[in-house]
């Protein structure tokens, strides 16, 4: 890779820049260039969801910034779906009010929802997340330390007056809709627990993990619902709480993540919101020090009609006027909760797997008779997915500020004691990386099976690259103790996976992207975005199930793709495309600026390997200083054939002010393959120089 030509900072004269700029004109190019960069990426529509009209359009649902605007709020277009592709270009309107002030402009945020959207590299302001039931049209979405509900009601279309929910107490982090009655909501709030829903009378806490002591750090180690800073940071989980798909003995049940961090220290910084002297505490753990401890809980609970009284006891026993869960809404009388009870697991997680460090997904099958767990060793080399059935919950526990609720009876659904038989956690997949580390990913798929049966698409690196698997495994079965399992000291103690067949969808030297796949169940096609064609692009293929490893391309070649998918059985086909180019009506701010696009370069390494990198040239004719900025990895990979907006904001302000900039991704980056990432493991820095 030659680059003198564009100015690499060797031998010879260079043109300077042919003005030294002072502190405040930096800064301010520094604010100008975000503002407009911030603008351009949530001009492009983000977290689009998908629900079929009664008319049989197809309603999509993203989040945008409308025109003339700077807060992102919730926007929809309506698709008549056709066989026949069609360039005409969709017609965005908003769905939610503009006139309804949701305390956007009045910056109440409160501090766990920046430390939140600081973790999830959030850079939008305004609506950050929302969450759509497709059956109802209902709408739930978090904005300035509220919770907001939208819904389309008969003789109401969009714009939607959106309704505020009572929450209790602090600011609702990461809030989902019941599924089998979307009017509940559970949210994480203070460090436990809560249930919101415009059909309750008022919110109720469901948890009591948190003392409440928030003047010191120290005194308060546990909370529930929310994860502790390494799952959030490293394993990009912010959620806690899990809803039961379906029930049908009208209990709901949550499982949530109970956290203790009272062995990690505690740091104090300099508050970012003060210019007092004030200090804010943070829990962070260093290398060499414990980490929190993560359990997983479940709470149960009934609703039944609100007794027409002022003061009401939510947590006393009874089952008198219980409302079904299959049958939400049919009556607007208030609900209360009652009957809540807590259990934790027979066994451990921590006993199951003694080598448990990280819980790292966590989620329930269709079925809702188990709940599925990813659990990783401190060094991130071997991963477990595990089937734990609802009936592991059944040791009753009680919190210092609970009642009588928590009380185990005869009747209750879940009851047993931790003696007895062996745990009946059932091992799926087990992964090791000995030479490496394992890659947490979000592909899991369960497929209708038959009695004892589970199938499952998975997602593993086994061969080098991450490719996609169809599983087929016996649940239900007895440990089989082998000579091994004997000798090994770490052993797990659930089931040993059992697996009766393995057969890979896609296979080659590149990779299925980790993050999101789509499954048309009665056809057995699989769609899912990989990087085939060139690790550079990201585009949509399909492989059927029947048809292994025959994957076909969907996507147009030279260019980078985000795709989002309806998973309806139904046949569709939506083309969609992005142009940035402005037009008459359109803001000036979408004008391109006057600097030349990056080009995108390749080199040889020493090793043989293929490096790629990222040439922003100045437009100042003539040679000029250049900048290198070189990343060796872990988890990214900078130079890629897509926009990236803020996240390159210092390389285009360094190429408008004057400077040639080189980006490269070293050994080390992401999605080149286990091998390529593995270059830097125990010699960080090192590999680095060498490939410079």
């Amino acid at each position: 890779m030659e680059l003198r030509e564009a100015g690499d900072g060797a031998a010879g004269e260079y043109e300077r820049p042919p003005k030294k700029y002072s502190w405040s004109e930096v800064r301010q190019a520094v604010h100008d260039l975000r503002k407009e960069l911030s603008s351009l990426s949530t001009m492009v529509p983000m977290a689009i969801s998908f629900r079929k009209l009664s008319n049989g359009k197809m309603r999509i649902y993203f989040l945008r910034t409308p025109q003339n605007g700077w807060e992102v709020t919730l926007l929809y277009t309506d698709v008549t779906p056709s066989q026949t592709a069609s360039n005409m270009r969709l017609d965005w309107r908003p769905l939610i009010e503009s006139n309804v002030a949701l305390g956007v402009s009045s910056g109440k945020w409160s501090r766990e929802e920046q430390l939140l959207w600081e973790r999830q590299r959030v850079a939008a302001w305004g609506i950050a997340s929302y969450e759509l039931h497709p059956k109802t049209g209902r709408v739930l979405f978090p904005c300035a330390s509220s919770l907001f509900i939208a819904e389309e009601a008969p003789n109401q279309s969009p714009p939607l007056v959106p309704k505020s929910l009572s929450t209790g107490w602090g600011a609702p982090l990461t809030p989902a809709m019941c599924p089998a009655m979307p009017s509940l909501v559970a949210h994480a709030a203070r460090g436990d627990v809560w249930l919101a829903g415009d059909s309750l009378r008022r919110p109720a806490r469901l948890t009591y993990a948190c003392k409440g002591r928030e003047e010191r750090l120290s005194d308060d180690p546990k909370q529930a619902g929310v994860p502790c800073y390494v799952t959030q940071e490293e394993f990009s989980r912010y959620t806690g709480i899990w809803w039961q798909p379906q029930s049908t003995d009208n209990v709901f049940r949550i499982v949530y993540e109970e956290v203790d961090e009272g062995e990690v220290k505690i740091y104090s910084f300099p508050s970012s919101q003060s210019s007092s002297g004030e200090v804010e505490e943070f829990r962070f753990p260093r290398a060499g020090t414990p980490n929190a401890k993560s359990v997983l809980k479940m709470v149960t609970f009934r609703l039944q009609k609100a007794p027409p009284t002022t003061v009401l006891d939510y947590y006393q026993e009874g089952n008198s006027n219980t409302v079904a869960s299959e049958s939400p809404g049919n009556s607007s009388d208030p609900l209360e909760v009652v009957d809540v009870r807590w259990y934790e697991l027979r066994h451990s997680l921590k006993e199951v797997f003694p080598w448990f460090e990280y819980l790292a997904r966590v989620g329930w099958t269709p079925c809702s008779q188990y709940v599925w767990v990813q659990v990783l060793d401190r060094k991130q080399q071997r991963l477990e997915l595990a089937l734990v059935p609802v009936s592991e919950f059944n040791v009753p526990v009680r919190y210092e500020q609970g009642s009588d609720g928590g009380r185990l009876d005869e009747e209750s659904p879940a009851s047993g004691s931790r003696q007895g038989d062996r745990t009946q956690i059932q091992v799926l997949v087990s992964e090791t990386a000995p030479d490496a580390w394992v890659n947490v990913h979000d592909i899991l798929h369960f497929l209708p099976s038959e009695p004892g049966i589970v199938r499952f698409i998975w997602a593993s690196e086994e061969t080098g690259h991450l490719h996609l698997y169809l599983i087929t495994c016996a649940v239900n079965g007895q440990r089989a103790m082998t000579v091994t399992d004997i000798m090994a000291e770490d052993e797990s103690n659930a089931a040993v996976p059992r697996v009766i067949s393995k057969e890979p969808l896609t296979d080659g030297d590149w990779e299925v992207m980790g993050r999101k796949i789509w499954v048309d169940e009665p056809r057995g096609l699989v769609y899912f975005v990989g990087l085939r064609e060139t690790p550079l692009e990201r585009h949509l293929y399909v492989v059927s199930m029947s048809a292994p490893r025959q994957v076909v391309l969907l996507t147009k070649p030279g260019h980078s793709h985000s795709v989002d998918m309806d998973e309806s059985p139904e046949p569709r086909s939506f083309n969609g495309s992005w142009d940035c180019r402005p037009d008459e009506e359109e803001s000036p701010s979408t004008r391109p600026p006057p600097v030349p696009p990056p080009q995108i370069l390749s080199t040889r390494l020493s090793c043989g390997a293929l490096a790629y990198c990222t040439l922003w040239r100045s437009a100042v004719p003539g040679r000029r200083p250049t900048v290198l900025h070189v990343y060796g990895g872990p988890e990214v990979q900078t130079v890629t054939n897509s926009y990236k907006g803020v996240r390159q904001l210092r390389m285009h302000m360094l190429a408008a002010r004057g400077f040639t900039v080189v980006s490269v991704d070293s050994r080390g980056s992401k999605h080149r393959g286990r091998l390529w990432e593995a270059a830097i493991k125990g010699k960080m820095g090192q590999v680095e120089l060498d490939d410079q």
